[in-house]
């Protein structure tokens, strides 16, 4: 279903695109007030009307009275302040759920100036977040991603500084990154590849290398460039299991960008509001192609994030296949022993009855592990999931999914009743 909606909104996207082009306007100011209005009437089409939301333009005000710049668009709640005389509004900085920059042509110089502005109204934000914190906070959300990239049990927050620091940096990101405004630059030409956008912005990180305002969480969770896409794999919904220590950050796509802005966006929605149950059980998976791995690291009394790249071979366009969709894990009787054993005991320890005992069963052990239906509490074996079920199918074979959602139902029903 979120295919098919981000489908006919890019097609609109286009059509309209190609309608202000056809205008042969030369004013700077208009031109960008159109792209700026076509992106908040795509967006305007794509929100839950019964959520009370809004697409607006203008400035977010922290709570002491401290203003952002000026904003191409921002995803908002409640109720802000109209601007005498002028379309621009202010909204506290608390009811900002996303904010996206808006570009016509976007090469490394908007890049930057987009990603300045982004930057900025992260550090109010979380300037603001701090100065005065709301109370007791459900990081769920963040504990779960942790989970999802690391295989690890996340700890309370109250105890995470005793991991250790690249992974201390990673769960703070995280939280950082549940309980701040969706960041987003988008293009709508620019870089004419998927390969010269990858390699534009990993330039442009390597230009500002030890520099401040360049770790993990100020890195914006989309950056759009026409059909090309660089999405940041934090758990919110997108995620890759960590290698070598390493967090893949950023991976690239030219599958349809609606796609991965619909899902960042109705993603953060589901913290905050009830969700339709088609998105919540939605099977489709994104298709990238890494680009940028981190792990944050102290050498000689200071502290950062280091960065490697990526040079997969990339797909043209028109012949990259269809994206996965997702599926459970299937068992034997020793995946699901493991499996009621741990719903019982909670965690279980490393030895060859639970981790496999000959070359199947440690193939499927690894499974569970890669799955994150299960992962390590330093030396145990633990539940990962949320709600995960174990089910007969019709096929006769046993399956494991995570269905707090309901995607192994929705899973189900496809598979086998439609």
């Amino acid at each position: 279903m979120i295919t098919k909606i981000a489908d006919l909104l890019n097609e609109l996207r286009i059509a309209e695109a190609e309608r202000i082009n056809d205008q042969q306007i030369n004013h700077t100011t208009t031109i960008g007030d159109m792209y700026e209005g076509l992106t908040t009437s795509v967006l305007e089409r794509a929100i839950p009307k019964q959520a009370n939301l809004r697409i607006v333009s203008g400035f977010a005000e922290s709570n002491s009275g401290v203003r952002s710049g000026q904003i191409d668009c921002m995803l908002v709640s409640g109720s802000g302040k109209q601007l005498p005389y002028s379309k621009a509004s202010v909204w506290n900085i608390r009811d900002v759920i996303a904010v996206i920059e808006v570009k016509k042509t976007l090469f490394s110089a908007q890049v930057e100036t987009a990603y300045d502005q982004l930057r900025q109204f992260l550090d109010l934000h979380w300037n603001d977040f701090q100065d005065s914190p709301p109370g007791e906070l459900d990081i769920g959300p963040a504990l779960q991603a942790y989970s999802l990239i690391t295989g690890l049990e996340p700890p309370p927050h109250s105890e995470a500084g005793k991991l250790p620091f690249h992974l201390e940096m990673l769960y703070r990101t995280l939280v950082v990154e549940q309980v701040s405004p969706v960041r987003i630059i988008f293009g709508y030409g620019g870089f004419k590849s998927e390969a010269s956008l990858r390699e534009g912005f990993v330039d442009f990180l390597a230009s500002h290398a030890k520099q401040q305002g360049f770790g993990g969480s100020a890195l914006p969770a989309l950056i759009v460039c026409g059909q090309f896409s660089l999405v940041k794999l934090d758990g919110f919904p997108f995620t890759c299991p960590m290698q070598s220590n390493r967090w893949l950050i950023y991976g690239s796509s030219h599958q349809n960008p609606l796609y991965f802005l619909l899902e960042l966006i109705w993603t953060r929605l589901s913290h905050r509001f009830t969700m339709p149950d088609w998105f919540m059980s939605d099977l489709t998976l994104g298709k990238l192609s890494p680009v940028l791995s981190g792990q944050a690291v102290q050498r000689g009394g200071l502290s950062g994030w280091e960065y490697w790249t990526h040079s997969p071979k990339l797909a043209l366009p028109g012949e990259e296949p269809e994206p996965a969709g997702w599926q459970p894990v299937a068992i034997s009787e020793f995946g699901l022993h493991v499996f009621t054993q741990l719903c019982a005991r909670e965690s279980l320890p490393e030895v060859p009855e639970y981790t496999g005992a000959t070359e199947q069963e440690k193939e499927e052990f690894q499974n569970l592990i890669d799955a994150r239906i299960m992962g390590y509490s330093a030396d145990k074996l633990v539940l990962l999931t949320n709600c995960a079920m174990c089910v007969v199918a019709p096929d006769g074979n046993t399956y494991i999914g995570e269905n707090d959602t309901g995607r192994l139902s929705a899973w189900l029903e496809k598979t086998f009743l439609s």
